[in-house]
């Protein structure tokens, strides 16, 4: 199994932020790299230090980016050109 290594962009945050790197570390792989997708959109205002309320935030956007990837694959798939009836 190929081990994921997350994006450059997002390193220094976890470096700096080990409550961060322990939170991403526990997640699920697909978990990990839709917190990717959100760090690297946020990596720019990232706080000095992160509180337990901020973690939880940080939760619900993973929740949040997870379903609009689902949504966004269900969208591909029914706006994908399909066979006529009776062919």
């Amino acid at each position: 199994m190929n081990k994921y290594t997350p994006p450059e962009s997002i390193q220094p945050l976890l470096e700096g932020h080990p409550a961060v790197f322990r939170f991403r570390r526990a997640l699920r792989r697909a978990d990990q790299v839709a917190l990717d997708h959100i760090l690297e959109t946020a990596c720019g205002s990232a706080p000095a230090s992160y509180t337990r309320v901020e973690h939880i935030l940080l939760a619900i956007l993973l929740a949040e980016q997870k379903q609009l990837g689902q949504l966004r694959e269900l969208i591909s798939r029914s706006s994908a050109p399909s066979d006529p009836p009776g062919g």
